[in-house]
């Protein structure tokens, strides 16, 4: 019975980090823009980079999308049936082709087939949209890296300069966290999912705390840069 209360709590606290992690990127997404293209655009550097490495997979998938679907509809398409498929149409007879011209008869027999052909390719549209769309998501899981973008999300509020994971997921984060027992992340070592919650939770408090006590040591208001080379976790946090 106890297993079962504790499986149920690491449930919830599995989801409450995705729903913490999700709102976080979504006002991530609202500064990004004016973050790393205004003034203090090369105080993101770091962090930048780091998310732009596990974002390139899914412009990589978006392109196979866009690829495969423009494909689809190309060689499904009236240009295609009328340029390419009829030269595939098998040769008139000797006595056709005395009664008409060589081209006369590709056009037509073209035409004929494109009668029933662009029917099929109105109803082909959602089929190949969706099979676009699965080749792109295939190719962007096959090219990302899970178990590095873990890791990386664990030490992105350690880099140094500034962070926008910092200002908008870890809030959201540390709360979500505050709000769990701590015995679920007893013995979790093979949760990657609460891995990286707790480690990512311990990185924003660090970076908060240096932040506070950077604040308070100059009596002034803390614009959430951290030096380099960036902060570490102490022993009792790796």
């Amino acid at each position: 019975m106890e297993s079962n209360r504790v499986d149920e709590l690491r449930l919830q606290a599995r989801k409450k980090f995705w729903i913490a992690a999700w709102n976080g990127i979504s006002h991530l997404m609202d500064d990004v823009s004016d973050a790393w293209r205004g003034p203090n655009a090369r105080s993101y550097r770091f962090e930048k980079d780091l998310i732009m490495e596990h974002v390139d997979p899914l412009y990589k998938g978006l392109f196979v999308s866009c690829l495969f679907f423009a494909t689809f509809r190309i060689t499904g398409s009236r240009w295609y049936a009328v340029n390419v498929l009829k030269e595939h149409l098998p040769t008139p007879s000797i006595e056709k082709s005395s009664k008409e011209g060589w081209k006369s008869y590709l056009d037509r027999e073209a035409e004929k087939n494109l009668s029933k052909l662009m029917p099929e390719h109105l109803r082909q549209l959602p089929f190949d949209l969706f099979l676009s769309l699965v080749c792109g998501i295939s190719s962007s899981i096959i090219l990302s890296k899970p178990s590095k973008m873990q890791q990386d999300l664990a030490r992105a509020p350690l880099l140094p300069g500034r962070s926008l994971i910092h200002q908008n997921i870890c809030p959201e984060l540390i709360r979500a966290y505050s709000a769990i027992d701590n015995n679920v992340f007893a013995d979790n070592l093979e949760d990657e999912t609460l891995q990286t919650f707790q480690k990512v939770t311990e990185a924003c408090r660090i970076r908060t705390k240096f932040l506070q006590e950077m604040q308070h040591a100059s009596r002034e208001k803390s614009d959430d840069f951290v030096p380099y080379p960036g902060l570490k976790l102490t022993d009792s946090e790796r």
